[in-house]
């Protein structure tokens, strides 16, 4: 069973570093949010992985692409376990767990506690700096 589990995160982090966009974003209600996402325009290979991984699947209207998205827990769940197994966005999961610990969970262990706006804003400049230098 442990195999089959490293086999399957091994899979889901080799996508997640040729397809896959982790980011920290602002929700319509100020707060910073994780996100883990990945972008096809086969519908059907998103379908076979959110039955694996779970997530939701969005339409992007500019690129008519689909889009698999992981939220809140269930990005800091898929980040943990393909973290080992990835090549590309290590760096960017780093900092991504780095926010989960720091601003998703706060100080009593639990989610959705008040933020600290600055040290989320911080990270997510601090992403958006590693993605900048990496495709630019």
């Amino acid at each position: 069973m442990i195999i089959v589990d490293k086999i399957k995160f091994s899979y889901l982090a080799g996508i997640i570093d040729g397809e896959g966009c982790i980011n920290v974003s602002v929700n319509n209600t100020k707060a910073y949010c994780l996100q883990v996402r990945i972008s096809q325009k086969n519908k059907k290979d998103l379908i076979l992985l959110q039955k694996e991984y779970g997530g939701k699947i969005y339409v992007n209207s500019n690129t008519k692409n689909y889009q698999l998205h992981w939220l809140g827990k269930n990005s800091e769940l898929i980040l943990r376990n393909i973290f080992p197994f990835l090549k590309w966005k290590k760096d960017e999961a780093e900092l991504a767990i780095a926010f989960i610990s720091q601003i998703m969970i706060g100080k009593k262990g639990r989610y959705g506690e008040k933020q600290n706006r600055k040290l989320a804003k911080f990270i997510k400049e601090q992403l958006s700096a590693i993605k900048r230098r990496k495709y630019a």
